[in-house]
């Protein structure tokens, strides 16, 4: 489940990491077409993505705590797991 949580991080370091190539994709863009009417929309198409990116990323973080969370809690019933076992079988 750790490794789980590390491929979460992973995946949102990378999202994180285009934010920058797509706002130059769309400043081309924008500047590829002058006195085209569909470039009005680009900041709007860019606000999206950015909205997008940032809702990925904070489902990401959430994920790989829920991971995190959930390996810390298998790892703390295994040492119960073990204590009752050496308990039973003599051992301390």
């Amino acid at each position: 489940m750790k490794t789980r949580a590390d491929c979460c991080d992973n995946a949102g370091d990378a999202l994180r990491r285009t934010l920058p190539e797509a706002s130059d994709a769309f400043a081309e863009l924008k500047q590829a077409a002058p006195g085209w009417s569909f470039t009005g929309s680009v900041p709007q198409m860019q606000q999206r993505w950015e909205a997008l990116n940032k809702y990925l990323r904070s489902q990401l973080t959430q994920g790989a705590e829920s991971f995190r969370l959930s390996a810390g809690e298998y790892h703390g019933i295994d040492i119960k797991a073990a204590l009752g076992i050496a308990r039973t079988s003599g051992g301390n």
